[in-house]
């Protein structure tokens, strides 16, 4: 099962994800809820054009950041999560004319 969420544009729109709903949803949305998390947290790679993808563990990010800088730390953020199995970072980064 693939699972794709877009990362909110604010703090404002994101749920944060609590333990205790844990018990109510897979592996996988748990995964991808706190990679929305922290790709929410990372201020350079927030926007409506990044979304993050989970599929038995392994997260994909797609999507445009702004910087080469952008895309490591959303990268770097995501390997953090316990639980993570392998990173797909397949974000591009936006030109000057963008």
């Amino acid at each position: 099962m693939m699972l794709t969420t877009t990362v909110p544009n604010t703090h404002a729109e994101h749920r944060r994800f609590k333990p205790e709903d844990s018990s109510r949803i897979s592996a996988d949305q748990q995964l991808q809820a706190l990679a929305v998390a922290a790709l929410a947290e990372a201020r350079h790679t927030t926007g409506r054009h990044v979304r993050a993808s989970v599929n038995d563990g392994v997260v994909e990010l797609t999507g445009r950041v702004p910087s080469y800088y952008a895309k490591q730390l959303a990268q770097s953020r995501v390997l953090q999560i316990a639980g993570v199995v392998a990173l797909e970072n397949s974000l591009q980064v936006a030109s000057a004319g963008d």
